[in-house]
């Protein structure tokens, strides 16, 4: 994650610039700038004022320009939750595999990243059980965040059947290879989340009269939203 946001924000920009081009408000000014969330912003802006802090440390630069660039992260609108029924509406309408890459995510409360890194010999449908070994962003695969993360998850009675089902559907069913492999890359990689959420999750939404803001996230929040409601 902090390689990502060096490589994909921070190098661009500040990487030819001279340490004292770093001044708090020229900072402020760029991060404002961004055209990416509040949370996104802020995130930048602590991994910045990190590598000052790395900096000072070894002695390449005696003080931190970062830690006065003030950077709200309060989210500009509060997250759209589905309901159970609008989940149920939408799954039924998704095609494969997308119908089972959102039950995943809906009956699990699991991130994207986790839901694509998972492999076949990371499912046990005899046991009802997920294990948590990985994720993957940008088709780059990636440790789970923490030890609470990396855990072995039950699942309910219907998506095990639905596993099982996308089993037999699927080209790719050996224990290595990815559970929602892509044929566009020979099974080689999985799917790409933002590819399959603008052709088919999206439109399916409208299609059912959902008019909230849908992405994969809203999975999870509804989930979390529906076990508080519970």
């Amino acid at each position: 994650v902090y390689g990502r946001f060096l490589d994909a924000y921070i190098l661009p920009h500040w990487g030819p610039r001279s340490l004292r081009d770093f001044r708090p408000i020229a900072v402020e000014k760029w991060v404002e700038s961004l055209p990416y969330a509040p949370g996104t912003r802020s995130k930048i802006r602590n991994i910045m004022s990190a590598l000052f802090e790395h900096a000072k440390r070894y002695g390449w630069a005696e003080n931190n320009p970062i830690s006065s660039v003030r950077v709200s992260a309060k989210r500009e609108r509060e997250p759209d939750i589905l309901t159970a029924e609008e989940i149920q509406f939408l799954i039924l309408e998704l095609p494969e595999p997308c119908r089972t890459i959102a039950l995943v995510a809906a009956l699990t409360g699991l991130r994207i990243s986790e839901v694509l890194a998972l492999q076949w010999q990371d499912i046990d449908l005899d046991n009802a059980l997920l294990h948590l070994r990985r994720g993957i962003v940008n088709q780059e695969i990636s440790a789970l965040k923490t030890i609470g993360s990396r855990r072995s998850l039950p699942i309910p009675a219907a998506l095990v059947s639905a596993l099982a089902e996308w089993k037999k559907q699927t080209s790719f069913a050996g224990p290595s290879d990815w559970v929602f492999a892509s044929p566009q890359t020979g099974g080689t990689q999985p799917y790409w989340p933002g590819t399959l959420l603008q052709r088919h999750v999206q439109p399916a939404a409208k299609r059912v009269g959902i008019w909230k803001q849908v992405g994969w996230h809203s999975f999870r929040r509804s989930f979390a939203t529906l076990l508080y409601a519970n």
